[in-house]
């Protein structure tokens, strides 16, 4: 890919995300910002519109998505953990079995 295609690539995928996080923000679904962006690209992607990552920027969102969700884990959340583990073992189990699959 040439440095104009590349470019306009990236520009793409980055309006791409907005308008999808933005959709999603409408629609009040969850996690819209980053949802919404994935769905928007996966489905230009896979229609044949060109995308590209930005791997300056992806290293940013990950610190940030890092941050939002480790400030979601309270003492609450860690007290209800007991509660989930029955939740937690079938999904060990539905991991394992997809992935024979």
């Amino acid at each position: 890919m040439h440095s104009t295609e590349l470019r306009r690539a990236k520009a793409t995928c980055l309006v791409l995300g907005v308008i999808g996080g933005a959709i999603f923000f409408y629609l009040r679904l969850p996690l819209p910002w980053m949802l919404g962006a994935m769905a928007a690209t996966t489905i230009a992607a896979m229609s044949g519109v060109r995308v590209a990552l930005m791997p300056s920027l992806r290293m940013i969102f990950i610190a940030i998505l890092g941050v939002m969700l480790g400030s979601a884990f309270t003492p609450e959340v860690l007290r209800s953990l007991g509660i989930w583990v029955g939740s937690f073992a079938w999904l060990v189990v539905y991991v394992i079995a997809a992935t024979a699959i």
